[in-house]
């Protein structure tokens, strides 16, 4: 659809692009998780599009580490909350 008006969206388009987002996931509300396939499969990142938006998140580290640092409630600025999610209703994270 974007790219009808000349505009690249996502940003890095999608994957097998090098560098294009490989869609892993989507939040109750409909925002997207995507990870960023950016160099070897370990240094993959997330990115989070917001759902009827063109706002974006790009977080530094890959999915295991993201999915911990949610549910852990580390990532206080993010738009995949939603006001009624509880990671406490049985997540017990691995000890480190």
């Amino acid at each position: 659809m974007w790219e009808e008006f000349g505009i690249l969206f996502p940003p890095a388009g999608y994957f097998p692009r090098r560098g294009g987002l490989l869609l892993i996931g989507q939040s109750i509300n409909g925002d997207q998780v995507f990870l960023r396939t950016l160099g070897a499969p370990s240094e993959w990142t997330i990115f989070i599009i917001e759902v009827r938006s063109r706002d974006c998140e790009d977080h530094p580290y890959g999915f295991c580490k993201f999915l911990l640092t949610l549910l852990r409630y580390e990532i206080e600025d993010t738009f995949i909350w939603e006001t009624d999610f509880d990671p406490q209703l049985g997540f017990v994270p691995y000890p480190e």
